[in-house]
């Protein structure tokens, strides 16, 4: 319960500093002093009890998810950012707010998106990882070296914090990561996997480059959540001891991005596709016309982009990918096991086209 000046109203301009206070505040409280410069926006000074600190620690990747949502939603609905007046207390209602229910602790089981076919936890077998940890691919395997590459950069952010990625040796290597497509279970398919790990490393073994790769993200969202901040380094990772067999239920795992009536540069369309990856989506559908606007480069057609590539819902804006950016997509979402599907409308929704080239319309007269 909060004691003091109430949440819903601004604070006095005259005021230096608003303190919100717990009922329990040697144990479980907090306090948030406010003063007229971080009311502007600055971050205020917080102080968290460990139990707060732990759901905190949990919900981080929410929040950064949060973030990307909400940025679009704004997109899409011409709103302003929220101010940081309202922001703040909503947090803060948040976590505080949890502490009267025994919220525990998230365990790793929860963590894994979508839930494993089958996943057996060991946690007292603990993989830590070491300055001398390293990832392991088999002699050969271009594809292993590369999704090993990309769990590399996500546990470092420097020469000193990046772990090596090497060509294992023969069997598999002690104290590190091994991607390897040998001693596969029959009933993993082609993008399944099974994840090993124990005190003495982790394996992933797949068929194929999909299942490595799945299993690198499975891998991922069990280490902890500050992994994916990587403003922290150096912090310490590790993982819990676990057996995991897991296959897709759905072969088509899709994400439906309409850039036609509010477009999205190709830096957005790439952050898109890494949420996907991580969750282990692979097909994005690309609504790429429509009567608000025409968002690839036909070189035949140049009037297609030039004029319907500039507008969108709203009136303003808009834009479109060039031959180049639109290929550079295809590429980024390959190497994450995504197939792009690209939507064309016709023969209805077409009222950017035929505004682009009055020859297309009955009477030859564009509509405007």
């Amino acid at each position: 319960m909060l004691t003091g000046s109430p949440l819903h109203t601004p604070p006095d301009p005259t005021n230096k500093t608003w303190t919100f206070s717990g009922s329990r505040e040697e144990e479980d409280g907090f306090s948030v002093p406010f003063t007229r410069n971080n009311w502007r926006g600055n971050l205020p000074a917080i102080r968290f009890s460990p139990s707060s600190q732990r759901i905190l620690s949990e919900n981080r990747r929410i929040i950064r998810e949060l973030r990307i949502l909400k940025k679009v939603m704004e997109s899409v609905h011409q709103t302003p950012s929220l101010p940081f007046f309202i922001v703040v207390p909503l947090l803060a209602l948040t976590v505080f707010g949890c502490q009267g229910g025994g919220l525990q602790d998230v365990g790793p089981e929860h963590r894994i998106i979508p839930n494993p076919s089958t996943v057996e936890f060991t946690p007292t077998d603990t993989f830590r990882f070491g300055e001398e940890t390293r990832i392991f691919f088999d002699a050969g395997d271009a594809e292993a070296e590369r999704i090993g590459g990309f769990l590399a950069d996500l546990m470092g952010n420097t020469v000193e914090t990046t772990p090596e990625v090497l060509e294992a040796e023969g069997g598999s290597p002690l104290d590190g990561i091994h991607l390897t497509r040998q001693g596969v279970s029959p009933s993993v398919g082609p993008e399944g996997y099974e994840l090993l790990a124990s005190s003495t490393g982790v394996t992933i073994r797949a068929s194929g480059g999909a299942g490595l790769f799945y299993g690198v993200q499975t891998l991922r969202q069990m280490l902890p959540a500050i992994v994916e901040y990587q403003a922290a380094y150096p912090h310490p990772l590790f993982v819990p001891g676990v057996q995991i067999l897991d296959n897709p239920r759905f072969g088509w795992r899709g994400f439906m991005l309409d850039v036609s009536r509010h477009f999205f540069g190709i830096h957005d369309v790439k952050r898109i596709l890494d949420l996907m990856a991580l969750y282990k989506l692979n097909r994005l559908h690309i609504h790429l016309s429509d009567d608000q606007g025409w968002r690839i480069e036909i070189p035949g057609l140049p009037n297609l982009t030039d004029y319907a590539g500039g507008s969108q819902v709203g009136g303003k804006g808009g834009g479109y990918y060039s031959v180049e950016e639109y290929a550079e997509l295809v590429r980024y979402a390959q190497e994450r096991f995504i197939t792009i599907v690209p939507e064309i409308d016709v023969p209805g929704h077409t009222n950017a086209a035929l505004a682009s080239y009055p020859e297309l319309n009955c009477g030859g007269v564009a509509p405007e």
